[in-house]
This record gives structure tokens, sequence and C-alpha cells, in this order.
């Protein structure tokens, strides 16, 4: 596990020890110490950077050889951050990586068309389809309350929000463009 300066303390509280840190360990204090005697390595850099200690993590992690990437957002209160991380992450799509974002009650994928994502869950859960590119076409959707097929989405539109899985099996596919795929359980 790859943690991002702060995320550290976040893999502290759920008894997790990285194998790895990196940012500019500012907000270590004595975990740094706690999780250097237990093996964990840092990679350093500067405050004062043009990447986020975030998007640092994932390229290491995607030079270190690592395809399926997913990052832990445990409720940061960044919206600027969390928005970064998934404009971050769109990068790494045409590297042949898979991005996803997890948080509390939530999970999201980055889909490149041409893609297929699959969503599994014996409960209902509420999926929103957010285009990332200017269009996403081809938005073809099945299992859900409101299927789409072959649908053009656009940025600034909601017309992706808050749909519902009715099976436990459902499809989203994309010809083309970019789209955030979000799963909520629906019980949060």
């Amino acid at each position: 596990m790859v943690a991002a300066d702060g995320g550290a303390l976040v893999a502290e509280q759920l008894g997790l020890v990285p194998d790895v840190v990196i940012g500019d360990i500012d907000s270590l204090g004595e975990t740094e110490q706690l999780f250097a005697e237990m093996g964990c390595r840092f990679v350093r850099f500067k405050a004062e950077k043009d990447e986020t200690d975030t998007h640092l993590a994932l390229q290491w992690a995607y030079e270190q050889g690592y395809r399926d990437l997913s990052v832990l957002l445990q409720r940061s209160g960044r919206l600027d951050h969390v928005l970064s991380a998934i404009w971050v992450g769109t990068g790494f799509l045409s590297k042949s990586a898979f991005v996803r974002y997890v948080d509390s009650g939530f999970e999201a994928v980055l889909l490149k068309g041409p893609a297929e994502l699959v969503v599994r869950s014996a409960k209902p859960l509420t999926v929103s389809l957010l285009p990332i590119a200017s269009q996403v076409h081809g938005v073809t959707i099945e299992g859900m309350k409101y299927p789409l097929m072959q649908a053009t989405l656009s940025l600034g539109e909601s017309r992706g929000i808050s749909n519902e899985t009715v099976s436990e099996t459902a499809h989203v596919r994309v010809r083309e463009g970019i789209l955030l795929v979000t799963a909520t359980d629906t019980d949060v």
C-alpha cells in the first residue's frame, strides 16, 4: 500500500501500515517514527511542488508496475483535492491503468471508451454517470431503472445522476470519451 502523506494517518486509524509514504511528510508527527520502525519507506518531496501528494503517489505506484490504482479518499473534506485526484486519474487511463476511488459509502471508477464496467451487488445501489470529457458517446446501461442505449452525455448536464440498480448485475458501456461512474450504497 502506498500512502500519500497524511493518508498514512488514515492508514494508522485503520490499523494498516503502508509499504511506502510519499509526499512532503509534513503531517505525520510520531506516526513517521512508528511506521519507520515497522519497515515503512518514505519518498520525500519538497512542500512547495507542482504536484499534489496524491498525484505523486499514483505516479510512483504506476512506475513500480501497478496498473490497478485505488485511491482511498476517506472523507478528506477537500473538494479541490478530490477533484484533482479524479483529473489526475484520467491521465493514467491512456497508460492502460484502471483507476478507482473509494470513500465511506461509495466507490467510483473512471472509464475511457471503449470500455465496459460490470456493477455487481446483492443490494440496490445508486449509480451516477458523470462525463469527464466534453461529450461521452455510446453510453449504454443495462440492469438499472433508467436504461440508456448508445446515448451521448455532455459535460455540464445532470442526465446520468441517481440511477438505481434493479438486478444483481448491471452493465455500463462507453464507446468514446471519459466517464466517472459512481456507485453508492442506498442504505448510506
